[in-house]
């Protein structure tokens, strides 16, 4: 298994739309048990549960161009995204590390700069 961290900017294309429709789903769209990372899905599961599609279409299209302007990191496991961590407005930082299994838990903390660590509130 390969683990990497990367950060928004170095990410290619497909990284970056794969990784903002995972966060965007797992923030708005699916419930824990569920994972959407392709566009083509993200869009039907929308239209299945909301009523108003549009509307969160086009927040999804905003909430894609905020994050070329926050720090946002990645974290991959065999080349699919799985965990992220992201700058808010307010400065404090959101992630989904809780919502990783253990392993993949220490392994995106040993990924982790110990300043995000502190700032999240994990770790030492």
């Amino acid at each position: 298994m390969g683990y990497e961290m990367m950060e928004w900017p170095d990410l290619k294309r497909s990284q970056k739309d794969q990784t903002s429709v995972f966060v965007f789903c797992s923030l708005h769209v699916t419930n824990a048990d569920e994972r959407v990372d392709s566009y083509g899905d993200m869009v039907k599961l929308i239209h299945q549960r909301f009523e108003d599609p549009g509307k969160m279409m086009e927040a999804y299209f905003d909430f894609e161009s905020q994050l070329k302007r926050r720090r946002v990191y990645v974290f991959f496991k065999d080349r699919q995204v799985i965990g992220y961590c992201l700058k808010r407005k307010d400065g404090k930082w959101l992630s989904n590390v809780d919502a990783l299994n253990k392993g993949d838990q220490i392994e995106f903390l040993r990924k982790m700069d110990p300043l995000m660590r502190k700032d999240l509130g994990i770790g030492k």
